[in-house]
């Protein structure tokens, strides 16, 4: 990227889920995407981390390894999810109005995406239609297969 300007990604969970697993229906699909998105830095907040290093993956050394080596790689940015928490999970209750069946890590995601201090060029998900609106509104591509 000599002379560009560096680029940033959101990385949803389920693309995680695929790229780990060769059993996964979107393993060959996430490897692609993979090599799309090898350019851009990925930023993952500690929710999408919280759900992708679950019981499953940390009982497969081999998958956990290699998840191990991605997370050490430079390109790849942890994002602290204090700002959204509250929001997030005020928003998921019907009972706020609000309760659109996103999930709570997903409405993270939002906020992350709505989050102007937060530099965010590409979404990387398998469910571009819960995120349309707010990739739309920044101006973020979505990648999705």
């Amino acid at each position: 990227m000599t002379g560009e300007r560096a680029k940033y990604a959101l990385i949803d969970t389920g693309f995680w889920f695929a790229l780990l697993s060769a059993d996964d229906g979107r393993h060959t699909a996430a490897k692609r995407i993979y090599g799309d998105i090898e350019r851009f830095h990925g930023l993952m907040p500690w929710p999408v981390l919280y759900e992708v290093m679950n019981t499953k993956l940390v009982r497969r050394p081999r998958r956990l390894e290699g998840l191990e080596k991605l997370l050490r790689s430079p390109g790849i940015h942890r994002i602290d999810d204090r700002p959204y928490r509250e929001a997030a999970l005020t928003g998921v209750f019907p009972s706020n109005g609000q309760g659109s069946g996103l999930s709570l890590v997903d409405r993270v995601l939002v906020g992350v995406l709505s989050d102007r201090n937060v530099r965010v060029d590409a979404l990387v998900t398998f469910n571009p239609r819960d995120f349309v609106g707010p990739a739309r509104q920044r101006g973020v591509e979505l990648i999705c297969e």
